[in-house]
């Protein structure tokens, strides 16, 4: 079960953009959780996660994301996910998240 955070080297001073590859369960989600604080404290005005590269997500991994919305409208950051594999909007869907989460359309 292999996971891994890249900040996209097309990230700019004000959008970090995170590309998720794997399986995003309990383990994977503290990984997540750090490199969304980075881009916190780098200063991002805007946080994209590309969801391109997901293979799964579970509870832990939805609670992850949804804390990423929470914070990032507590600092003033917009929050964007693009790229959401059909799996996983699935479970988005499912679990209502889709009512709080702005996807980016294909």
């Amino acid at each position: 079960m292999q996971f891994t955070v890249h900040r996209d080297p097309g990230s700019t001073l004000t959008e970090t953009v995170l590309r998720l590859e794997g399986e995003l369960d309990l383990i994977a989600s503290s990984s997540l959780g750090e490199a969304m604080g980075e881009a916190f404290q780098s200063g991002a005005q805007r946080l994209v996660l590309d969801l391109g590269g997901l293979t799964f997500i579970d509870s832990s991994g939805l609670r992850t994301v949804l804390r990423g919305r929470e914070d990032s409208a507590e600092k003033g950051v917009a929050f964007l996910l693009r790229r959401v594999p059909s799996q996983v909007h699935r479970v988005f869907d499912i679990t209502g998240m889709t009512t709080e989460l702005e996807i980016e359309p294909d």
